[in-house]
């Protein structure tokens, strides 16, 4: 049996019209339920490891990195994106887009800071950096074989020569 021909001008109209209604009501399920409005979590606090750091000086090179803490899961980010500077660039130089820090001259201590744009305005957060220098080529030479730097810093604190 055949379909009356005005039946089959009109069965794509109603189709149109019914996915069309569907669409509206499940766009209307989504903003209500709060799918529409999408919000991106934002950066509340910024910490830089290592916070506290010693190096050779000079040509020593320490890699500083910046963790976030966000409004919203997942609330930490480990290396996130910072501009880099040091207090003082006759001591310690600094690469301000990957926050590594070159030993220039013994010195110190000297600051580290990170900074990068957060919920409430831009945010910083600082270390410390202490650079010290070798008083002959032997302390060089000695440290160089026992990667310790125990003739050149106090308290024998360990660190593998560059």
């Amino acid at each position: 049996m055949r379909m009356p021909r005005k039946l089959r001008r009109m069965r794509p109209t109603r189709s149109i019209s019914c996915a069309l209604a569907c669409l509206i009501s499940y766009g209307a399920l989504l903003v209500s339920c709060g799918g529409g409005s999408f919000q991106p979590r934002q950066l509340i606090a910024l910490s830089v490891q290592p916070s506290d750091a010693v190096a050779p000086a000079p040509d020593g090179t320490v890699p500083f990195s910046a963790t976030g803490t966000f409004d919203s899961a997942p609330t930490t980010q480990a290396n996130v994106a910072a501009q880099w500077s040091s207090s003082d660039q006759s001591v310690a130089t600094l690469d301000p887009n990957t926050g590594i820090a070159t030993c220039v001259a013994a010195g110190g201590p000297i600051g580290i800071t990170a900074t990068a744009a957060g919920k409430s305005g831009m945010l910083h957060s600082s270390a410390t950096l202490i650079l010290y220098g070798f008083t002959a080529a032997a302390d060089w030479a000695l440290c160089r074989e026992w990667h310790r730097l125990d003739r050149c810093v106090p308290d024998q604190q360990l660190f593998k020569c560059g």
